[in-house]
């Protein structure tokens, strides 16, 4: 059974830049970490925020989620309509300490993903790629996610949009769960990974979202032209 779960969010309304997402995610004993859902909705002159924000509601009252993480620019008005599903609003943490754990959990193969759809994993693999680090000054990191350019969009070369929404509301789920507090995992992941894999158990070194790919650590500070937090 799990030991602890939440959602995360990021939300973003504008047209043809930002997309919203929710993930649904579970912490298992061992330090097993899982992500078993994920809803990203498209931004668009069309789409109200106030619908997407009941659709991520209604969503979470389903599963029975009481906690929702994200970054407070949209706070009250989420919570406005949060508060009529009974799921309280939690500001998550800065970018590079949220990172930085979620990092940690991919080094050592404890994020899961194999209950979610093929695409979907895909999705999320492009997404993790695309994140890049920069250092500052006083030890302090700064995060972005390149974008597809306008041009191969138009090309039809990518049909990616976004900078990573929902890898950001992943990681904002993964800190309030406990991937910046290794007391919580236990002992080192094994080779079964049990529940917490879902339909597609990945031992360490398979699971398609960990390893060197996913390190985006100073070595790819030269990268981060383009970005967007």
């Amino acid at each position: 059974a799990p030991e602890a779960d939440v959602a995360g969010a990021d939300l973003g309304h504008a047209d043809g830049r930002d997309n919203s997402a929710v993930a649904l995610e579970r912490r298992y004993p061992g330090g097993i970490f899982s992500v078993f859902e994920v809803d990203e909705v498209m931004s668009t002159s069309a789409q109200k925020p106030s619908d997407t924000y009941h659709r991520f509601g209604r969503r979470l009252a389903y599963h029975g989620l009481t906690e929702v993480v994200a970054d407070p620019m949209y706070k009250e008005t989420f919570k406005e309509v949060l508060d009529a599903y009974g799921v309280t609003f939690v500001d998550v943490a800065s970018k590079d300490r949220t990172y930085e754990g979620a990092r940690a959990l991919l080094r050592e193969g404890r994020l899961c993903m194999g209950d979610l759809p093929a695409p979907v994993r895909e999705s999320l693999t492009r997404q993790f790629r695309s994140i890049v680090a920069k250092p500052l000054a006083g030890g302090r990191v700064a995060i972005t996610a390149t974008r597809d350019s306008a041009a191969a969009l138009a090309r039809g070369l990518s049909s990616w949009k976004g900078h990573a929404d929902a890898v950001s509301a992943i990681i904002a789920g993964l800190w309030r769960i406990g991937s910046c507090d290794p007391s919580l995992w236990g002992v080192a992941v094994g080779r079964d990974r049990g529940a917490a894999g879902g339909g597609v158990r990945y031992a360490p070194g398979e699971d398609p979202l960990r390893g060197a790919a996913f390190d985006w650590a100073a070595e790819r500070a030269g990268g981060g032209s383009g970005g967007d937090g």
